[in-house]
């Protein structure tokens, strides 16, 4: 009887330490804030892609963090840093080992290019070696290559 109670402060602990976390908080992330011209890069996009949300597409980029940064050296055995992405070729970077497919894709790494990209990899390009099956929500989507347009806006 005596450990319940006991139990009690400590269980108001967690849960009071998970709701500081909850959806209205974004995630602490070590990756770059869009700047202003970052949000016009956003604005020139075709529709539907200029009607993400880079900042939503920031907490998104969450999904991708275990093998992407936006360091020119990346993330070593996992996958490519992907600053300047955005209207670059695909399999460019020179210090990285990509997949034959991609290699020989002649992708070009734009919004309707990364739509399909990210909603499935291996439907996009098959052979391709990214250990993703992708994202299924348009609006996460399009809030990701918002925020991915808006990092590699010069």
């Amino acid at each position: 009887m005596a450990r319940a109670p006991a139990a009690l402060p400590a269980l108001a602990v967690a849960a009071a330490a998970l709701a500081a976390c909850g959806p209205d908080r974004p995630p602490v992330l070590n990756i770059p804030e869009p700047t202003p011209k970052g949000l016009e890069a956003v604005r020139a996009l075709d529709a539907p892609f200029n009607a993400g949300d880079p900042a939503a597409g920031r907490q998104a980029f969450v999904l991708c963090i275990d093998c992407h940064d936006f360091t020119p050296e990346g993330m070593p055995g996992k996958g490519p840093g992907l600053q300047d992405i955005f209207g670059a070729p695909a399999a460019a970077k020179s210090n990285w080992v990509y997949s034959d497919a991609l290699r020989a894709s002649g992708f070009v790494w734009d919004a309707r290019r990364l739509d399909g990209w990210i909603f499935n990899p291996h439907e996009a390009l098959p052979g391709t070696t990214m250990g993703f099956i992708g994202i299924r929500s348009d609006e996460k989507r399009r809030n990701l290559i918002a925020y991915l347009a808006a990092v590699s806006a010069k």
